[in-house]
């Protein structure tokens, strides 16, 4: 005899119990699909962020190393600062001692200019007085070439008195010989 299954026919309830099954394989299938997906769009995400933390870190480096070049930069900025504010500070300071200076020239040049206004009033009275004693001494040349005619006039008369003078003392030599001779004859004659 030949073997033949008998197989139940199916009942309703098994059918929808295969349905169920069925439809939960498809649906576990399905989510098996979408989990599948979303563990590959993790995965790939995944790998994204690496990539992009690996930038990130690479980035991060670049930056320090830039940060580190910014700040041995900055100090040796701030080092020329520091030496820019003390050579301001010693040109500020030759600068008031210039100003100082300056302030004692301009004094001095003030003491300077009075000096030369007193010294210009003293040339001026002494150029004043030289002008009374030139006056003075023009007077004194007109009156001792006055006096020098006088004296010379003088001098004419006086030679010509000296003349009678001696014209007079030869007349008064002669007359006291005279004199001597006529008592020398009286005295003669007396005897």
């Amino acid at each position: 005899m030949s073997e033949t299954t008998d197989l139940p026919a199916p009942s309703k309830k098994t059918s929808a119990a295969a349905m169920v099954i069925a439809a939960l394989g498809i649906v576990i299938v399905v989510g098996a699909i979408a989990l599948s997906m979303k563990i590959r769009q993790r995965d790939i995400r995944v790998t994204d962020s690496e990539s992009q933390l690996v930038q990130a870190k690479d980035d991060t480096a670049k930056l320090q190393t830039q940060l580190t070049a910014a700040q041995t930069s900055s100090a040796l900025l701030q080092k020329q600062l520091d030496e820019a504010k003390a050579a301001s500070a010693q040109l500020q300071q030759q600068l008031g001692n210039a100003k100082a200076e300056t302030a004692n020239t301009q004094v001095k040049m003030t003491a300077t200019k009075v000096e030369a206004t007193q010294f210009q009033q003293q040339l001026d009275d002494l150029k004043a007085s030289s002008d009374v004693v030139q006056t003075q001494a023009d007077d004194a040349k007109t009156e001792m070439a006055q006096l020098k005619k006088q004296v010379e006039a003088a001098n004419a008369i006086t030679a010509k008195l000296q003349s009678r003078v001696d014209a007079l003392m030869a007349e008064n030599s002669e007359l006291q010989t005279k004199l001597a001779d006529a008592q020398a004859l009286l005295t003669k004659k007396k005897k």
